[in-house]
């Protein structure tokens, strides 16, 4: 199997391959996974299609992790693994795949389309294709082709993340640091999943409720990071600071640059309606130089498209009194606007 997660270098530091590591480390617990299928690489790195080509050893899975910036290049790669090896497995996952699965059509050369949440579904996937008959109609929120034709199976949502193990803790990424001395990194976490709100245009609106990994388990990923030159975390939950335990995340990241250098920089997306636990993490940050300026997100003014997006902002007044209140204590701020919204003119 081959995790394809790859990315462009921000200076001379890489992101580790944070989804398809998680992928990895669900499945690989599992007997039924680790005894039949071995993990042969994760791509990581956006090399030339021609080098990838030239490494890969008779794949009989390649998972492709897709966003905008991968999208086109996975397409291409895709294609030519399917030319040459034309009974691999070619899935695509990742926040450019939707429900709505009209692109499928286009990408003759892919075989399952995966939504939502992978990890359970992914283990459940190689599972199926390990067996005679190879039918993936249980497994849920896939497309699949058979026989020519275009299958949906039911959209599911999972309201717990039991089993969900760290691909850090458990040396997904051991490799990539030991073979790369002179590297730095970035590396993506999760402290928890999920949104309480509902806007329009966001991805992260999956699931309503706020389900929490545990607090050791994200204590050791910072850790992790700390030892293995991560310059740059980004915390991937969609509302840092909503969660009062998010002030002692914050206190201890601070604790453990200040012991080991690392990382340099924490970032992250603030709780859209900005409360005194952001204040607080915003000015933890700036202090120790882990951040350099808090998120005031508007995204529009417009009432119009506010409503048709499903987004309520905190009021003109409260906007204000915050930006005063960052400027007395000699916090930058910044806001975040979305142009085009609809409803806008």
């Amino acid at each position: 199997v081959y995790f394809i997660q790859a990315n462009l270098s921000y200076g001379k530091a890489y992101y580790l391959p944070y989804a398809t590591g998680c992928l990895a480390a669900y499945a690989w617990q599992f007997e039924s996974i680790n005894t039949e299928y071995e993990i042969a690489e994760f791509i990581f790195k956006r090399d030339p299609v021609e080098k990838v080509m030239a490494e890969l050893k008779e794949p009989s899975v390649v998972a492709f992790s897709c966003y905008t910036w991968t999208f086109e290049y996975n397409k291409t790669l895709a294609k030519r693994i399917k030319e040459k090896y034309p009974e691999c497995l070619i899935i695509f996952g990742g926040h450019s795949i939707s429900e709505n699965v009209d692109i499928f059509p286009e990408l003759p050369f892919v075989d399952v389309l995966m939504y939502g949440e992978g990890e359970r579904d992914f283990k459940s996937l190689l599972e199926q294709f390990n067996t005679e008959e190879k039918d993936f109609s249980e497994i849920p929120n896939i497309a699949y082709r058979k026989d020519g034709k275009i299958y949906t199976t039911e959209r599911k949502f999972y309201d717990n993340l039991d089993g969900f193990v760290s691909p850090y803790l458990e040396g997904y990424f051991d490799k990539i640091v030991e073979a790369n001395p002179e590297q730095e990194f970035c590396a993506v976490i999760e402290t928890n999943r999920g949104c309480p709100y509902n806007c329009a245009y966001c991805d992260w609106c999956y699931t309503v409720d706020i389900r929490q990994f545990p607090m050791d388990k994200v204590k050791e990923e910072i850790v992790w990071c700390s030892k293995n030159r991560v310059e740059y975390i980004f915390c991937a939950d969609s509302n840092f600071g909503i969660l009062k335990r998010d002030l002692d995340i914050a206190k201890f990241v601070v604790e453990v640059k200040k012991e080991r250098g690392y990382p340099h920089i924490f970032n992250n997306c603030f709780a859209k309606n900005s409360n005194d636990t952001v204040f607080e993490i915003s000015k933890l940050f700036y202090d120790n130089r882990l951040n350099k300026a808090a998120t005031l997100a508007y995204q529009t003014v417009c009432d119009e498209a506010l409503k048709n997006v499903n987004r309520k902002n905190f009021t003109m007044e409260a906007f204000s009194d915050l930006v005063t209140k960052y400027n007395e204590h000699n916090i930058p701020t910044y806001t975040e606007m979305i142009l085009g919204l609809p409803g806008e003119t």
